[in-house]
């Protein structure tokens, strides 16, 4: 997984599929689905160069807390979803 940092990426990621269901709330209702192609859960280990990390957290109280991932995409930084555990049969990540 480390690896895949030297590909230009600032940070790379584990994920699983979702597989719960997702619903939309209006006023209380449950007032549909969502269509969960594409999506992910994000699993540890979340891998991030020191600098980008470095930069993320020169910018946060020290007492905040922060999603490292979204901090990455918030700078403009590139968030690969690493094909480690990808489907041997598929070979899509996750």
């Amino acid at each position: 997984m480390a690896a895949e940092l030297e590909g230009g990426w600032d940070a790379v990621v584990a994920c699983r599929p979702v597989s719960e269901a997702v619903k939309i709330v209006e006023a209380g209702w449950v007032a549909g689905s969502i269509d969960r192609t594409g999506l992910i859960s994000i699993l540890p280990p979340i891998l991030i160069k020191r600098k980008v990390l470095a930069a993320i957290l020169s910018f946060q109280s020290e007492d905040s807390w922060i999603d490292p991932v979204e901090s990455v995409m918030a700078g403009g930084g590139k968030v690969r979803v690493s094909s480690w555990g990808a489907s041997a049969s598929t070979g899509a990540a996750c």
